[in-house]
């Protein structure tokens, strides 16, 4: 009420809760299973015992015109697997909607690319792990409490042409 100046304007009674988006990371064991079928069904499957480490990069080039350059993005997802013990985890990648139609073109993706009918924040729900660049899902992913990871080879060029909300320094993580 004080932050938003409306102490005196506003009479009713106020409901602290959460946010949808974040709440749905907190999701029960049935919600998480259901996030896994859907996965599954989809041919993303997720091992019981297996940690599920997510690659979630956000969109470069133009907003009417995104770019995806797929070399590099491949280069990542293997990095990120060679760096995970063998058998312990599953890379994943959750790409920005406006480049997920490029990335599903290519098949080495397809093996580990979330579809874009899964909301992120339904995947985040069985994440143990985030790595992304300049992406605002590392906000919502930080009340999980668990590990946030940035990979911003680009961030010279990336913050001159399209600027970042916080600078690096301040990143969590």
């Amino acid at each position: 009420l004080d932050a938003y100046r409306t102490r005196n304007q506003f009479q009713g009674r106020l409901i602290t809760e959460g946010t949808p988006r974040i709440d749905y990371q907190f999701a029960t064991d049935a919600v998480r299973s259901r996030v896994r079928r859907r996965l599954a069904a989809q041919g993303i499957h997720l091992s019981a015992g297996k940690r599920v480490v997510l690659y979630a990069p956000t969109w470069r080039g133009d907003f009417d015109r995104p770019a995806l350059d797929v070399e590099p993005l491949r280069e990542i997802v293997r990095a990120i697997a060679r760096q995970e013990p063998a058998g312990r985890s599953r890379v994943l990648v959750k790409v920005h909607q406006r480049v997920y139609p490029l990335a599903a073109q290519d098949p080495e993706l397809r093996r580990v690319l979330v579809p874009d009918g899964v909301p992120a924040n339904n995947i985040l729900s069985v994440t143990d792990v985030l790595i992304t660049d300049y992406s605002s899902i590392f906000v919502d992913f930080l009340v999980s409490g668990r590990p946030v990871l940035f990979h911003v080879p680009d961030l010279a060029d990336y913050t001159a042409s399209r600027g970042l909300d916080l600078p690096a320094d301040q990143w969590p993580g």
